[in-house]
């Protein structure tokens, strides 16, 4: 056999080879032992390890795992075996179907509260006489504001950055938004494994400011890991402080697409079927015709 021979399998082989290995998803954030079957048992896996998209893996409660391959990445947070190119392909097909979009628009559609808290931070006194008013505000709140304002003009990096090394959650009036956008920075920057991991570990009462859009993003999360009816929860939540046409739409939407997966048909049907007759935006509408 020539060299030319020789190299040209070489090359093929390798060519093949860097084609299977873009298959393989590492493992890049885990809460908890997360293990992959080996053999007729399970060996437990770090981050870093990479594995063959027809790995089996298994979660227990409470555990969080952020898989990361060349063209998916797929997280779990529901106790469970899943087989990673199935979820792989689940979560393609949810961008293929739309999603993706929904998603993206969520936080337009949520709601408008506040942004920041130094209006509602820190301590204002009275009037010492009648020519001079003292106000204090934390540095924390400033800060707060600081991360929100690198947040909204979409530097995420920058938000997470100030977040964690500059705030202290519960020198906040509103520490809720805190972990909200804490969260949706991680989301942002594709790293859902952290962001879920704040969703499975924090709330927001009906009186923070971003009470609705946490129950969104919350939703959101529990549907990218594969936990149905942790989502459908939290968009039923979402329903009953939804206000106008855009926000019952939305909820009805997605509380339908959860129960849809859930297999619950006769009352995803019933969602689904309120979010097309209030028609409030045609692509959620749209959306809803096709899941119905």
């Amino acid at each position: 056999m020539g060299k030319r021979a020789v190299f040209f399998i070489a090359l093929c082989m390798f060519l093949a080879g860097g084609m299977l290995a873009a298959q393989d998803f590492q493992l890049v954030y885990n809460e908890g032992d997360i293990s992959v079957r080996e053999g007729s048992g399970w060996k437990t896996i770090y981050p870093g390890d990479l594995l063959p998209e027809n790995s089996v893996v298994r979660l227990d409660e409470g555990e969080i795992a952020e898989f990361a391959s060349s063209s998916a990445t797929v997280m779990f947070s529901k106790p469970g075996t899943y087989r990673l190119e199935s979820a792989a392909r689940q979560s393609r097909d949810q961008q293929v179907s739309g999603l993706s979009s929904v998603f993206n628009r969520m936080a337009r559609i949520g709601s408008s509260g506040e942004q920041g808290q130094s209006q509602v931070m820190g301590i204002r006194a009275d009037k010492a006489d009648d020519d001079f008013e003292f106000t204090w505000v934390e540095e924390d709140t400033l800060s707060f504001d600081e991360a929100v304002a690198a947040y909204n003009r979409e530097d995420y990096t920058a938000a997470i950055d100030i977040f964690e090394n500059e705030v202290d959650p519960v020198m906040l009036e509103d520490e809720a938004a805190y972990w909200y956008y804490l969260a949706a920075s991680y989301l942002n920057t594709e790293k859902k494994g952290p962001a879920m991991q704040i969703a499975m570990n924090h709330e927001a009462n009906e009186y923070s400011s971003v009470y609705p859009d946490f129950l969104l993003l919350k939703g959101r999360l529990f549907l990218e890991g594969f936990d149905f009816s942790q989502a459908a929860a939290q968009f039923e939540q979402y329903l009953e402080s939804a206000n106008t046409p855009e926000q019952k739409q939305l909820g009805n939407f997605l509380y339908g697409y959860s129960l849809q997966q859930m297999g619950e048909n006769a009352a995803a049907r019933e969602a689904l079927g309120r979010a097309v007759e209030i028609d409030a935006d045609s692509e959620i509408t749209s959306l809803a015709q096709q899941f119905l």
